[in-house]
């Protein structure tokens, strides 16, 4: 999780966290609190695939930038 780069793409947007969360509670159905949120930015819970389709949305993140946001990059 590289939450600077989400934290940038909010900002970017104009938006804050917590209207990021009542966006996802309100138009997609996804009932989070604001707790809930910064405990999955901050790592101590993962975001679920739903969360991610969501905020990729909301953000109109492509494919690349809402990968290299939610998923480190696997070294083989």
């Amino acid at each position: 999780m590289e939450t600077s780069k989400l934290l940038n793409k909010i900002k970017g947007k104009g938006l804050s966290v917590r209207k990021v969360v009542e966006i996802m509670n309100d138009e997609y159905g996804i009932k989070m609190d604001i707790s809930t949120f910064y405990k999955k930015l901050k790592d101590v819970e993962q975001f679920r695939a739903y969360e991610i389709r969501a905020i990729s949305s909301i953000l109109n993140l492509s494919f690349d930038e809402a990968g290299s946001i939610f998923f480190k990059e696997l070294v083989s």
